[in-house]
């Protein structure tokens, strides 16, 4: 292992075109994470913005941001 963290109970969901944000989690329990990218962001907001430019989007997907435990 490279690395890795607990995450926070903290984030957003980004979903649709137009990008809609909700300040939640997913909460599905029958769903997996099925890859993440680590961002370099001060805050949440910042980190919304970068992913404002996330392909994902083009093809209905959603993101969620989760700030790591320190």
């Amino acid at each position: 292992m490279n690395g890795g963290s607990g995450l926070t109970l903290n984030g957003k969901i980004m979903k649709g075109s137009p990008i809609a944000v909700t300040n939640d989690i997913h909460k599905v329990g029958t769903e997996i994470v099925g890859g993440f990218l680590l961002l370099k962001a001060t805050d949440l907001g910042e980190a919304e913005n970068i992913m404002q430019t996330c392909p994902i989007f083009e093809f209905d997907g959603y993101a969620e941001i989760r700030e790591m435990q320190n």
